[in-house]
């Protein structure tokens, strides 16, 4: 991220950026933020590569935390050796 955009704007815009990214990363960011997010990645590259280096991440990570059913028998040694304790 740079101390300033092209624009002029503050670098106090970027720590409100990080802050605004990581609820939109979340899925919890209100229609306010996410227009300052829109905006803001227009104007600042350093903020806009850093983005995405965070969501290619996290959208891994979640690919790799793949829900997968295991087989009923290992359920169920699981759970008898649970209960022999």
């Amino acid at each position: 991220m740079e101390d300033s955009n092209k624009n002029g704007a503050a670098a106090c815009d970027c720590g409100q950026f990080l802050s605004v990214m990581q609820l939109i990363l979340d899925d919890e960011a209100s229609e306010e933020q996410l227009c300052f997010f829109k905006e803001h990645m227009l104007d600042c590259h350093g903020c806009l590569e850093y983005y995405n280096v965070e969501k290619s991440v996290i959208d891994e990570i979640r690919t790799k935390l793949e829900r997968k059913c295991c087989p009923e028998s290992l359920k169920k040694s699981i759970l008898g050796k649970i209960q022999a304790i």
